[in-house]
C-alpha cells in the first residue's frame, strides 16, 4: 500500500483590516471610474510578453482627459459631469446626465484604497454618484453623417432602446438610462490589467487627504471633532485659501455663484463702466430694484479707484443673492422648476440657478409638486455668503466699519451677524453710536478660526 505522507500546514500571521466610509465633500477628490468598452486604447496597454502588448517600447500616446460639469442648454437646470478624451487617433466620451440629487438608483460604486501602513481600507464612492463612466470611442477623421440605422443588425434589447429613445416619454427613458447605468461588465472593469492601476498611480491626492496619510506615517493621532468640525465649516463657507498671505486672497467673489454668473455681472459691470462718473452710477441703479445698503455702497466706490471694478461687481452679486434671500426667508418650500422661480424672484435664470444649487435642496413635496426647500441651515449659509460679499465690495482690506445696513436688508440681528462672521474667521467689534449700536468687522491673515465646541460630561 502507498504511504500517507502528513504535511504540515505553516502558520500565517493574522492581520486586522479596518474599514471605513469616506464622504468625499468636494467633487474633485471622488474617484472616477471608466470602462473601455471597445477595448482599452494603446496608449494604456501595458508592454511586455503578456499578450497584451508588443514587446519593445510603446510609443502611443496615452490619452488625455477632461473632467468638467455639464450644462446641455439655458433652460436645462443641468447638474451632470462629462469625461472626455483624445489620442492621436481616437476620441473617448462619456457623460452621467443626472446630479447627485436627482439619482435614485439604489446600487452604486464605490472604490476602496488599502494603506499597507496603518492597515486600513478607506472607501470612496465614485465620482457623480458612483457613476463608471463607459467611454464611447470614435475615430478622428471620420464621422458619420448618415441618420439611418440599420436595424436588422440590432439585437431585440438595442431595437427596443432605439424604440424608446426615439418615441418614448420622459419618465420612460429616465428608468432607462437608469438600468443602463447599474449595469457592470466585470471584463471591462476587473479585466483591465494594470491600466487601472496605472490611473490610480498618475491620480492626484487632494490636500486633505496628503495631510491626513502624513500624520498616518509620523504617527499623529487625528482629533475626531476637530476633523468633522473642518468637514462641516468646509460645507458652511465658501472656498477659502487658509494659507493665504493677505486677507482678499482668502475668499473669492466668484465661487459664490458660479462661471456663468460672475460673467453675467462682469457684462454689467463693463456695459456702465463706458459712461461718466454721473451716468454710470445712474445707469446701474436703474438696473431693478437694489437694496439700501448695496444702493449706498455703489455710490460710495469711486469709479477711477484700482480695484473699484471688482468692488462694483461684488455689489451687484451682493444685490442679487440679498434679493434672493429676502424671497426663500418667507417661504419653506418654492414651487416649479428653476426657470419659473427665476421669473418669480426677478432675477436672470443663470443667476437664479446658482443660487438654487448652492442654497436649496431640488424635491418634490407631499402633494408630488416639484420644487425647492431652504432648511434653517442653508438660509444661514446664504446669509454668511451675503455677509462676506459685503466685506469683499468694501475693499481688499476685508475690513468694514458697520455691517448695520446690510444686516438690516436681511432682517438679521447683530448678534447672530457676529457669530456667522465669527465662524468665518472674521473678528468683530460692537460700539455705541449716536444712531444705536454699531458692528464694525475685520478679516485677518494667517486666518484662525474659533475652536470646535465640545459638549458638556452627562450627568
Amino acid at each position: 500500500m502507498p504511504t500517507k505522507t502528513k504535511t504540515k500546514r505553516k502558520q500565517t500571521d493574522v492581520q486586522s483590516i479596518s474599514i471605513s466610509v469616506k464622504n468625499d465633500v468636494d467633487v474633485m477628490d471622488k474617484p472616477i471610474v471608466v470602462s473601455f468598452p471597445s477595448g482599452i486604447p494603446e496608449g494604456l496597454v501595458v508592454e511586455g510578453g503578456d499578450g497584451r502588448g508588443k514587446e519593445g517600447d510603446n510609443d502611443a500616446m496615452k490619452p488625455q482627459f477632461v473632467w468638467k460639469k455639464m450644462r446641455e442648454s439655458k433652460s436645462s437646470s443641468g447638474g451632470g459631469r462629462s469625461l472626455m478624451g483624445t489620442d492621436d487617433t481616437c476620441i473617448f466620451q462619456s457623460q452621467s446626465a443626472l446630479r447627485a440629487t436627482d439619482d435614485d438608483r439604489l446600487t452604486k460604486l464605490c472604490v476602496g484604497i488599502y494603506d499597507k501602513q496603518t492597515g486600513q481600507v478607506v472607501v470612496h464612492e465614485a465620482a457623480a454618484g458612483g457613476n463608471v463612466f463607459a467611454m464611447h470611442q470614435s475615430v478622428k477623421s471620420y464621422q458619420d453623417t448618415s441618420n439611418e440605422q440599420n436595424t436588422t443588425r440590432l439585437s431585440a434589447l438595442e431595437q427596443r432602446d432605439l424604440l424608446f429613445a426615439s418615441f418614448g416619454s420622459y419618465k420612460k427613458q429616465k428608468v432607462l438610462r437608469s438600468q443602463k447605468a447599474n449595469l457592470i461588465d466585470v471584463n471591462m472593469v476587473v479585466g483591465a490589467g494594470d491600466a487601472m492601476q496605472d490611473a490610480f498611480k498618475h491620480q492626484k491626492l487632494s490636500e486633505s487627504n496628503k495631510k491626513a496619510i502624513e500624520e498616518a506615517k509620523h504617527g499623529n493621532k487625528v482629533d475626531a471633532v476637530e476633523s468633522a468640525h473642518e468637514e462641516a465649516r468646509r460645507r458652511f463657507l465658501p472656498p477659502f485659501n487658509a494659507d493665504a498671505e493677505e486677507p482678499h486672497l482668502v475668499y473669492d467673489a466668484r465661487d459664490i455663484g458660479n462661471d456663468i454668473t460672475w460673467a453675467q455681472v462682469t457684462r454689467v459691470v463693463d456695459a456702465c463702466m463706458k459712461k461718466d462718473d454721473m451716468d454710470f452710477t445712474t445707469s446701474l441703479l436703474s438696473r431693478g430694484r437694489w437694496s439700501d445698503s448695496v444702493k449706498g455702497l455703489v455710490e460710495m466706490i469711486p469709479k477711477q479707484a484700482p480695484h473699484a471694478k471688482h468692488q462694483l461687481k461684488c455689489a451687484v452679486l451682493l444685490n442679487h443673492l440679498i434679493k434672493f434671500h429676502n424671497e426663500i426667508a418667507r417661504k419653506d418650500f418654492v414651487r416649479g422648476p428653476d426657470q419659473e422661480v427665476a421669473k418669480f424672484f426677478r432675477l436672470s435664470t443663470e443667476v437664479c440657478s446658482a443660487f438654487l444649487e448652492n442654497f436649496t435642496t431640488s424635491m418634490t413635496n407631499k402633494g408630488g409638486i416639484e420644487g425647492f426647500k431652504a432648511s434653517k441651515q442653508n438660509k444661514d449659509k446664504c446669509l454668511v455668503h451675503v455677509l462676506l460679499l459685503y466685506m469683499m465690495a468694501h475693499g481688499r482690506s476685508m475690513s468694514v466699519g458697520n455691517i448695520r445696513p446690510v444686516a438690516d436688508d436681511v432682517k438679521l440681528e447683530l448678534k447672530d451677524a457676529g457669530n456667522l462672521l465669527r465662524a468665518a474667521g472674521c473678528t468683530v467689534t460692537t460700539k455705541k453710536i449716536s444712531s444705536g449700536t454699531a458692528m464694525s468687522s475685520a478679516l485677518n491673515v494667517p486666518l484662525k478660526f474659533p475652536n470646535a465646541k465640545r459638549g458638556g460630561r452627562a450627568p
